[in-house]
């Protein structure tokens, strides 16, 4: 072996070295970089609802659950309270939400739309491309709408009445017979609760 080609082996041998260690750098740089951002993506989002996210119509995006419930509580307070206006055969009756057991669950509505603090990339992902547009999670007092809907049978229908034939003396009574209208109360419930926040 001739001394030139010890001296040729020593630098590439060193040059091999060195740029195993520049690419071992750039390797462990781009890991911190995407670590990095992939942290900061996570602060950002937090416990936010993701952006552009609506809940009945309310705009709760980019904001912290707490926050995203106060903002839909503001957001539904008349139409969670305004009476709904119940129309059976001509005949208009309004129904207090209330008193036929409607109510919003701010917080479940919020949950639903995806407010958690999570370090899934599907969540992360979620958070910055935008939300949905979402109904609001309501809750029925079952007791409270049986109630309302008996009330609105009571009100709007009517009885059947059995056709009958009276004989007194030589004279005859017809009474005809009447047909009943009732509202069928899963229906009405199903209604009601359709038409609540509209």
């Amino acid at each position: 072996m001739s001394l030139w080609d010890e001296t040729t082996r020593e630098p590439d041998a060193r040059r091999e070295r060195n740029g195993g260690r520049v690419v071992l750098l750039v390797l462990v740089g781009l890991a911190l970089l995407a670590g990095g951002g992939y942290a900061a993506a996570y602060l950002a989002a937090g416990d936010k609802v993701p952006r552009g996210t609506t809940v009945a119509g309310v705009d709760v995006g980019g904001r912290t659950q707490a926050e995203a419930v106060l903002a839909l509580e503001a957001g539904l307070s008349e139409r969670s309270t305004a009476p709904i206006a119940v129309s059976v055969d001509g005949t208009t009756e309004e129904v207090d939400p209330e008193q036929a057991g409607l109510a919003v669950d701010y917080a479940a509505s919020v949950e639903a739309a995806g407010g958690e603090e999570s370090w899934e990339p599907g969540r992360l992902w979620d958070y910055f491309t935008g939300g949905d547009d979402l109904d609001a999670v309501v809750t029925v007092d079952d007791a409270a709408m049986t109630g309302t809907v008996d009330e609105l049978i009571k009100a709007a229908g009517t009885l059947p009445r059995n056709g009958d034939i009276d004989f007194r003396g030589n004279r005859v009574k017809v009474t005809d017979p009447v047909v009943g209208e009732a509202i069928d109360a899963d229906e009405a419930s199903a209604a009601l609760e359709a038409a609540y926040l509209q």
